[in-house]
């Protein structure tokens, strides 16, 4: 199952592991809550999933890319913006999917979800 990672451009794409652990936790655990799950695999996914499986395919077939796996982390605002992108391991197709993502607007959480609702995506090429 993948899971869902979001990012905005205003903000710096980092590649560093500091912290990336802990935020992927705590959205793995907020994914279990009913509103969650409706708003990624309801609302997020139907929208965003089309595009982020284009951005993958391009990814994979740039220069130095390998198949192996990857996470990359974020939250969305309120709004839909992706902010605090991070990603780990550092690798050509990990940075590529980030910065794409950066580009895309995710749908307006519900006012239930609060601010932001941080996020995952578990990566790999198959």
């Amino acid at each position: 199952m993948k899971k869902i990672a979001v990012i905005v451009l205003a903000f710096p794409i980092a590649a560093c592991a500091a912290g990336i652990s802990d935020r992927a936790a705590r959205a793995n655990a907020l994914e279990n809550q009913p509103l969650v799950q409706s708003y990624i695999y309801k609302q997020l996914y139907p929208a965003l999933g089309s595009d982020m499986a284009t951005a993958m395919d391009r990814c994979v077939t740039l220069p130095g890319a390998t198949k192996d796996k990857f996470e990359v982390v974020a939250d969305i605002a309120a709004n839909g913006a992706f902010l605090n992108l991070a990603y780990q391991p550092e690798s050509v197709v990990a940075e590529c999917y980030a910065k794409a993502l950066s580009l895309l607007r995710a749908p307006l959480l519900p006012i239930s979800l609060g601010r932001s609702l941080p996020v995952v995506f578990d990566m790999s090429v198959k």
